[in-house]
């Protein structure tokens, strides 16, 4: 709800994520934001609390009936700078059971809400992590159909998920493959109020 030249956060990544397609969902159990989603014209569903942002884009789309086979991109709220240019291409690129999106830095982050991940030669990503072991830098976006978002809720809490604190590691843990697709530097997400542009637009 962090306002950026007047404009809320959410706001901000909706709009990137509209153009792209009008069936754009603002999944929340915070009153405000379900409220903030309203005045700005999207479309808002509240949820339950939830562990984290993937299993409330289960349930998410358990209420509204999405079908086994059509495709669901997970899109976190502090990924303002992400263009839809980048939201479309992860779309049309999708052809694994989970794919997202990474960048590489020019040097390692040590920041722990960089979250780096580890990626093989046939662009799988092997490991998630917050340490400052890759210059890849994973995007806040997923891209499942409903079926690979159904068995993702199944399986429940994984180990490295608990270990690394990151929830896509529970695909990793029980064999599930992630592709992880290159793109240039989207701009930074909004992790913490220091991330803020000092008003400035996205």
């Amino acid at each position: 709800m962090a306002l950026i030249n007047g404009i809320p956060v959410i706001q901000h990544t909706w709009n990137n994520a509209i153009k792209v397609t009008d069936k754009v969902i603002i999944a929340t159990d915070d009153m405000r934001i379900h409220y903030a989603a309203i005045k700005f014209g999207a479309t808002p569903v509240l949820t339950g609390k939830a562990d984290n942002g993937t299993e409330r884009c289960y349930e998410t789309a358990e209420m509204l009936g999405i079908p086994d086979n059509e495709l669901v991109i997970n899109l976190q709220c502090d990924e303002v700078h992400l263009s839809s240019k980048s939201i479309e291409f992860l779309a049309k690129n999708h052809f694994d059971p989970v794919s997202t999106l990474h960048y590489n830095s020019d040097e390692r982050s040590d920041d722990p809400n960089d979250v780096k991940v580890i990626i093989n030669k046939s662009c799988r990503a092997v490991f998630f992590t917050r340490n400052s072991i890759s210059y890849n830098i994973h995007v806040g976006i997923y891209a499942f159909k409903m079926h690979v978002l159904r068995m993702y809720h199944t399986l429940g809490t994984s180990f490295m998920e608990l270990e690394e604190s990151l929830e896509q590691m529970r695909f990793i843990d029980n064999d599930i493959y992630i592709r992880s697709n290159l793109i240039s530097f989207p701009g930074k997400s909004i992790d913490v109020p220091e991330d803020l542009p000092n008003g400035k637009n996205p």
